[in-house]
């Protein structure tokens, strides 16, 4: 454990152009959440005049064999000035992206969230896992019937890992962030 206060975390500077790449590992900082103990990397956003969007990318590990790969899914507290979560976007979120896909290099899973610095007082966003995904002895639960057999593939969270590779990028509506002068 780190700090028992998200006012102590070490936080990274956004910029507001182009992409952050970083691992959430055994070597990060943890800290215990509403779901549990998670390792995570805590970011500083940019100070933009215009909405933007911010994209979390957790990228699969393993090879493409689904009983194989992991990943971590990505979930985001978005903090104030004064470190209180002014608002958490979670795993309801999280959609898989294929290398097919316009913006994706490799399979990942993403997070895509709206920051309006016109309606927010968002300073600081955090990037975790739910303890539940990963706590040791986890059993995804089994569908009772075959049509709910996808719905629970989906919500499985199978492969859900503690650690990964992941990358962060601002995008605004024009395509290119736009810094608060």
């Amino acid at each position: 454990m780190c700090c028992k206060d998200p006012a102590e975390f070490t936080y990274v500077a956004l910029p507001d152009r182009g992409r952050v790449e970083f691992d959430i590992d055994h070597k990060s900082p943890m800290f215990e959440f509403q779901t549990g103990f998670s390792p995570f990397g805590a970011f500083r956003l940019p100070v933009m005049t215009e909405p933007y969007l911010i994209e979390i990318r957790s990228y699969l590990r393993g090879g493409p064999d689904p009983g194989r790969a992991q990943v971590l899914y990505p979930v985001a507290a978005f903090l104030s000035e004064d470190y209180l979560v002014m608002r958490s976007v979670g795993l309801e979120a999280v959609v898989p992206e294929l290398p097919l896909q316009e913006r994706a290099g490799a399979p990942a899973y993403r997070l895509a969230v709206p920051v309006d610095p016109a309606r927010g007082h968002e300073r600081y966003v955090v990037v975790f896992t739910p303890y539940e995904l990963v706590a040791p002895g986890r059993e995804p639960e089994l569908p009772s019937t075959l049509e709910l057999a996808e719905a629970a593939a989906r919500e499985a969270f199978l492969g859900a890992s503690p650690e990964g590779h992941l990358s962060i990028t601002i995008v605004t509506a024009h395509g290119n962030a736009k810094p608060a002068r």
